[in-house]
């Protein structure tokens, strides 16, 4: 999207309150190839990021920088706390498209810096700004190097006669986010702590804050340091190397990463937690990794296909599954209860009561440590912990939440001296209630088919409902699932299902049970797999079905492959490590229609050079040495004599070949001829143009100076 098309005019997105402080490269970096002056810090940037599921608005969005002086003249968060309470002194303030409307995407981030080129030619640390969103237009001459079809980040507050983001290396540099609605004209001025005179700063309401991260001098972190409070930001970050221009920033962790890829990043108030240090300097890049993972809580969903249930802590779920808070306000427009419903994948949802819906089973919940996105509830439903519970108004009635077929929703507890404000609760109920006052009763009965509050007995669920079954049809057995017909979506239940060998580069993994071999691609998953693991639960995907012979020897011969899978995470199945398992075979044994994908193990053969293929033979068997795992350089020559192989094998079309899982038994003893390539280069992949790639792209890539179909 070109700049000016998100430069557009109000049309509903939603506020900023999502949009978190992701990035901050403050530290600088030095100069390419001794060049003088040595240090450098025009690439320095900040980085926002729409950690929520809606589209958000920035118009008017200020970012400020706390005030960075000395210990003795600081206006330290201690200072702040005994002399401007639930306030903050800073230096510097931006804003971002004061006067139009400015989009962000879920997943989407903003980037501000002073100088929106191209820097990786000039300093450590290789970033190119040429792609920012908003550069200050500064007129200082280390600073007056722009690109103009970036927008200006404007300047609306600074001291002295900076114009361009000043962030202090090597701290403190306190960034904050402050609403497009604070009225900077009403906030008061002061210079630096002690002094009636030099720079002047600007006293603002930390309540305006969106976010804050404290950033204290690295080389001596400490709390003491801290331009924000505590209940603002609970700690403090920094890089990790203590030296000036490091090429380190601050980035936020991943919380987790939904199904369709978009990254969730920590946010706990805390940058202690929040925040670590990455010598990545490219934009809007996170880490895949997820951080702060915590277990994990199991929730059944019965018959009805709705379930009531407390989250122990911040949660996300598979994306087969719905979850609903339900809300209800006395207002002009209330008519009946409000059902806010996201998807189990979205986002991560705080603790507390919720109601899951989908079809019936069990499922995994991941439990995190982050916080959870959706904002805390002001009032609505709850759970009793306590075996009753009364209100004092008798205007007021519980209503308990009820998942039996065919009747969802909230009934009234049988009145107690014609009152319906007290309840009680067992272990065989649902312990989620809500409490409706008599106006509001009044203003929902008619769309719960009453007249009024008075006979208002149940409140009907007119919220989600169960979607239909992600799949066409469930295969519990390898052979079932090899039975299943091409291009069905089919649940694959993988219980005792043991893994023969993971190849990374194709995300295949080839899988065995008693009852057959097949293969499962992983690549739209968060899931790593390794030889030997034992797996459980079930994957979802869309049933593949290959010719594997194109000479017409085995006519009949099929590949069975798992794609497509959306539905699937590791919340949906788990793997138990355990041993690599090969069946030892001859090679006659191994060439075998029925043996795609089985991990066996040869010996006693001899290694024969036909062209370009080289194979293991015994008799008048052979089998193609191949290396569909890259466990060799590029170049390498198989020695004359092998003790023994285990790999899996495959038919690649026309002939037989088996890929070592392993060099064991490959190299023992024998003294082997390779080539002067690298391991680097041999598993560098580049496109056809000879590009270097960071991963696989769809089509034909060259890995190792191989050709590899993906």
């Amino acid at each position: 999207m070109s700049v000016d098309a998100k430069l557009v005019k109000p049309s509903g997105a939603s506020s900023s309150a999502n949009v978190v402080i992701s990035k901050v490269f403050y530290s600088g970096s030095t100069r390419l190839n001794g060049a003088t002056p040595k240090n450098y810090l025009c690439h320095l940037y900040i980085e926002l990021y729409n950690n929520s599921t809606d589209t958000l608005n920035l118009q008017g969005l200020y970012v400020a920088l706390a005030n960075s002086d000395g210990a003795s003249n600081a206006w330290t968060a201690e200072a702040m706390a005994a002399e401007h309470k639930d306030s903050a002194v800073v230096k510097q303030i931006f804003q971002m498209s004061p006067d139009a409307e400015y989009r962000m995407e879920p997943g989407q981030s903003v980037v501000l810096t002073n100088c929106a080129i191209d820097h990786s030619e000039i300093a450590e640390g290789g970033v190119d700004l040429s792609a920012a969103d908003f550069e200050t237009k500064s007129t200082n001459k280390a600073y007056n190097f722009h690109n103009e079809a970036v927008p200006e980040l404007k300047v609306v507050r600074s001291f002295g006669t900076i114009d361009f983001i000043n962030m202090l290396n090597p701290g403190p540099t306190g960034v904050m986010l402050l609403a497009a609605d604070t009225n900077l004209d009403a906030c008061p001025k002061t210079f630096a702590k002690g002094k009636t005179s030099g720079n002047e700063y600007t006293i603002v309401p930390l309540f305006k804050s969106i976010d804050c991260v404290d950033i204290v001098k690295q080389k001596e972190p400490s709390a003491a340091d801290k331009r924000f409070a505590s209940n603002y930001d609970a700690g403090y970050t920094c890089t990790e190397d203590p030296g000036t221009f490091s090429g380190q920033a601050v980035v936020r962790k991943t919380a987790y990463v939904t199904s369709d890829g978009r990254t969730v990043l920590f946010d706990t108030n805390n940058s202690s937690v929040d925040f670590e240090s990455t010598t990545d300097l490219s934009l809007r890049s996170y880490s895949k990794a997820v951080s702060g993972l915590d277990g994990i809580q199991q929730i059944t969903i019965p018959e009805s296909g709705y379930l009531a249930f407390v989250a122990e802590k911040p949660f996300c779920a598979t994306k087969e599954l719905q979850f609903v808070y339900v809300n209800v306000s006395n207002n002009a427009t209330t008519t009946d209860m409000a059902y806010r419903t996201y998807p189990g994948d979205s986002i991560l949802l705080i603790k507390g009561p919720w109601i899951a819906v989908g079809q019936p089973g069990t499922y995994n919940l991941r439990l995190s440590s982050s916080q959870g996105i959706m904002l805390q509830r002001s009032s609505g439903m709850s759970w009793a912990d306590e075996d009753s519970k009364s209100v004092s108004q008798a205007t007021r009635s519980f209503y308990k939440f009820q998942n039996t077929p065919g009747q969802v929703g909230f009934k009234r507890v049988e009145a107690v001296d014609g009152k319906y404000n007290q309840a009680t609760f067992s272990d065989a109920d649902t312990r989620l209630y809500y409490v409706i006052t008599d106006a509001i009763g009044d203003k929902i009965a008619a769309a719960n088919g009453a007249t009024s509050h008075a006979d208002l007995d149940f409140i009907a669920w007119h919220g989600a409902t169960p979607a239909a079954a992600a799949y066409e049809v469930t295969a519990s057995t390898v052979a079932e699932f090899n039975a299943v017909e091409n291009g069905k979506t089919v649940r694959f239940n993988l219980d005792g299902v043991r893994v023969n060998a993971y190849n990374p580069l194709l995300y295949l993994a080839y899988v065995e049970d008693a009852t057959g071999l097949a293969e499962l691609n992983l690549k739209r998953t968060d899931i790593t797999v390794n030889g030997g693991d034992v797996l459980s639960g079930y994957i979802i995907g869309v049933k593949e079905v290959k010719d594997l012979d194109f000479v017409g020897t085995y006519p009949d011969m099929k590949e069975n492959v798992l794609n497509k899978n959306d539905y699937t995470s590791s919340l949906t199945f788990t793997t138990t490590p355990g041993e690599v398992v090969a069946t030892e075979m001859t090679i006659a044994e191994a060439a075998k229609e029925g043996n795609h994908g089985k991990l066996v193990k040869i010996s006693g053969f001899e290694v024969q050079v036909s062209g370009r293929f080289t194979y293991a033979v015994q008799g008048d068997a052979k089998i193609q040495l191949a290396d569909d795992f890259m466990l060799y350089d590029y170049g390498y020559v198989w020695p004359t004599t092998i003790e023994s192989l285990t790999g899996v094998v495959t038919y690649n079309g026309a002939r037989w070949q088996i890929s070592p899982v392993s060099t064991e038994g490959v190299l023992t003893g024998i003294e082997t001829v390779k080539s002067t390539v690298s391991c680097d280069a041999a598993k560098a992949i580049y496109n056809l143009q000879g590009v270097r790639l960071n991963k696989l792209q769809r089509g034909i890539n060259i890995v190792g100076g191989r050709k590899i179909v993906f």
